[in-house]
């Protein structure tokens, strides 16, 4: 999505800008660059994820989550923004699905001792934008066999075709973008999106003890594999 969680940002502070967003992105009709996107990454996740206890962290509304349920046996989404919560639960009533469960938490601080999961999915792909991305990596593997989050690496060819997809998903008169590099920010918000480089990750990986492979997915969009 276009936004990040830099840790001195107030998210909350943004939740209704956010949660229009993602209602956008998720709507082909809106965002139809987007529908691509999430295409590529559902198949890459079934190729990878299927028949496991899933945790979705920053579950978000409900989207992720949705898909992998269809193809593993029981997906738990922990979501920070408890509006976001309750808008995903009831979306949840409205389906029949029997295997998903939201819950308001911090990812950052999350603990489940009576609870196994055979995978941690980092939703909307976002390490990218958290300035400690070594605390959330290894936060988030803590206790899970393996996890999974996306990133853009930095391409500069790519730049066009990412603003164009961001534009489609603001869906908004008052867009206003400026480009720093790779870098992609709306002038008038906090709303950014950052790209990382390849070796950034290794390193991380290397430095708490794990492995990591790396799957291009879609253009200079990466997801890595941590095991």
């Amino acid at each position: 999505m276009f936004l990040c969680l830099k840790m001195a940002v107030n998210y909350h502070s943004n939740t209704e800008k956010i949660a229009q967003m993602l209602r956008n992105a998720h709507n082909p009709e809106v965002c139809k660059i987007r529908k691509d996107f999430f295409d590529a990454e559902f198949s890459f996740l079934k190729s990878r994820i299927q028949w496991k206890n899933v945790l979705v962290a920053w579950s978000g509304l409900w989207h992720d989550a949705f898909v992998l349920a269809e193809y593993n046996k029981y997906v738990t989404g922990i979501e920070l923004i408890q509006n976001f919560v309750k808008e995903a639960n009831e979306n949840l009533k409205k389906t029949n699905y029997k295997n998903i469960s939201f819950i308001y938490w911090d990812f950052l601080n999350y603990t489940c001792p009576d609870k196994y999961f055979d995978a941690v999915v980092l939703n909307m792909w976002t390490i990218g934008n958290f300035d400690d991305k070594e605390s959330v990596i290894k936060s988030l593997f803590r206790m899970w066999k393996k996890l999974y989050f996306g990133f853009w690496i930095p391409e500069v060819k790519d730049i066009s075709f990412r603003l164009q997809m961001y534009n489609e998903e603001k869906n908004f008169r008052d867009v206003n973008f400026e480009i720093d590099w790779t870098t992609i920010r709306e002038k008038n918000s906090w709303l950014e999106s950052n790209c990382t480089k390849t070796e950034e990750i290794q390193n991380i990986v290397h430095n708490i003890w794990a492995k990591v492979k790396l799957y291009p997915v879609f253009k200079s969009f990466v997801v890595a594999e941590v095991f």
